[in-house]
């Protein structure tokens, strides 16, 4: 598995489990640990204030975090956007089509620096 498609699957387990711990992530992705903590500052820088760490393990405040995250604060969106369209664009792309209400609402506009132009 690549650092992309993990870095994906650590946000999707983020948002559905309390606590997720560096080591346990280094096992599932047979990765070291010194990887995971790579990925979490990437996160951090992501999350901030959200992302709370205690020992080796991180969650989010809540478990509404994730959502509210990007309702009160519209940089982190646009942060979270920007980070996946490094990682994977194709996904950014189909989320940006499903979800163009919610960016709408948001007043969220796509913009050309993450799309690809063909």
């Amino acid at each position: 598995m690549n650092k992309n498609i993990r870095l994906l699957s650590i946000l999707e387990q983020l948002s559905k489990r309390s606590t997720l711990c560096i080591k346990e992530l280094a096992l599932h992705f047979d990765v070291t640990v010194k990887s995971i903590q790579n990925d979490f500052k990437i996160f951090n820088e992501y999350f901030g204030e959200q992302l709370i760490k205690k020992g080796d393990c991180y969650r989010l405040l809540n478990q509404d975090s994730f959502s509210q995250i990007f309702k009160s604060n519209p940089q982190t969106i646009k942060r979270f956007l920007h980070l996946v369209s490094i990682v994977d664009s194709s996904f950014y792309k189909s989320f940006v089509h499903e979800y163009r209400d919610v960016l709408e609402e948001l007043n969220f506009k796509t913009s050309p620096i993450y799309t690809d132009r063909k």
